[in-house]
């Protein structure tokens, strides 16, 4: 750097005057990259706030247009079941609402376990064999049965 001092290089650049900077924005040792970063945050604000303000307005044109076609659709559908002559067990199945049968009983506490999950504190690490519970004719448990006596006490 000093070379170009010494050829008058950068002295005849630093003495041709420039646009003069605007004083209000600029403080001492603020680096034109600290300017160029807040101003590009300003600038991300703003857009975001833009992009907030448009994303509410698309989302309300949306439902508004949504709500129009559902009722369209369904007045479709009415008619639809109407003409075919649908029941409503065809158009919508019931729920499933059967739990699961219990398999294995504990004759101390009276609890029961399907089978399904992890297995409870007092069958864990013995033989489920023990526990079985008795089944109908028709396969179906009886809840209230009593578990066999273990073969092997």
């Amino acid at each position: 750097m000093n070379r170009f001092y010494r050829l008058g290089i950068l002295a005849t650049l630093h003495s041709i005057p420039g646009p003069p900077r605007p004083a209000n924005r600029i403080h001492a040792g603020q680096s034109a990259m600290f300017r160029l970063k807040s101003y590009r945050n300003r600038q991300t604000m703003k857009s975001y706030q833009e992009y907030q303000k448009s994303t509410a307005s698309l989302r309300q044109e949306l439902d508004k247009i949504r709500r129009e076609h559902a009722e369209r659709v369904l007045q479709e559908l009415r008619e639809c079941i109407i003409e075919f002559g649908f029941r409503p067990e065809q158009l919508m199945p019931p729920p499933c609402t059967a739990r699961r049968r219990a398999k294995y009983y504990n004759p101390a506490s009276g609890a029961t376990w399907t089978g399904r999950g992890r297995p409870p504190d007092w069958i864990r690490d013995k033989d489920f064999s023990l526990y079985l519970l008795p089944a109908n004719a028709d396969g179906a448990t009886v809840s209230g049965a009593v578990a066999p006596e273990p073969l092997g006490r």
